[in-house]
């Protein structure tokens, strides 16, 4: 988020926000990617990126259990790789 009247980027203030945003950034999550493991548009992810909207506590759970479990199929996959 980037104010009007300055260029310098806005951090971001609810908590819930900055941890939707490590995930993303963390994983190289875009908002499309998202909103699929959600069943969200990718313009609600967007809202929540910028604090339009804060993201609920149950939607961030949710992720949180989407993204252990996309990692634990990457491990398994690179186990058998190996």
């Amino acid at each position: 988020m980037i104010r009007k009247d300055s260029a310098r980027p806005v951090p971001p203030k609810h908590e819930r926000t900055v941890r939707l945003l490590e995930i993303m950034r963390t994983r190289r999550l875009k908002s499309p990617d998202v909103a699929k493991m959600l069943d969200r548009s990718s313009q609600t992810i967007r809202m929540w990126r910028c604090e339009s909207k804060i993201i609920p506590d149950h939607a961030l759970t949710a992720l949180e259990v989407a993204v252990a479990e996309l990692d634990k199929r990457r491990a398994d996959e690179a186990k058998k790789r190996a």
